[in-house]
């Protein structure tokens, strides 16, 4: 599964999810792919949104992380204002998030997906 990775809508932030690679079962690290890098996938980054406002410095690091979900995240999408995201995930919850101070502002459960 690849990471989802979504513009806002006036392109100002950039927003990715960190999801471990399960497309190689033999892999002793899992690793997962970022916007800007890869780096080894460890308890304390899985299943993380990472958000950067890119208009200020396309090489910067992250400016928020987003903590909350405890599985793959399917789908990412912002409101055309930009001030929120939202997020899916087969943990079965779909996350509001405010997208400036990166507090979940809601959760809301969901069907999980299909085996």
């Amino acid at each position: 599964m690849d990471a989802p990775v979504v513009f806002s809508q006036n392109g100002y932030m950039l927003a990715t999810a960190l999801n471990p690679d399960t497309k190689d079962p033999t892999l002793k690290k899992n690793i997962l792919a970022t916007a800007l890098n890869s780096e080894p996938a460890i308890k304390d980054n899985r299943f993380t949104i990472l958000l950067w406002q890119v208009w200020e410095d396309p090489n910067r690091q992250s400016q928020l992380t987003l903590k909350g979900h405890i599985d793959i995240i399917n789908d990412l999408a912002f409101t055309p204002n930009g001030h929120r995201i939202a997020s899916g995930s087969n943990d079965g919850t779909i996350r509001v998030w405010d997208s400036s101070t990166g507090t979940e502002m809601l959760s809301l459960p969901s069907k999980k997906p299909m085996p």
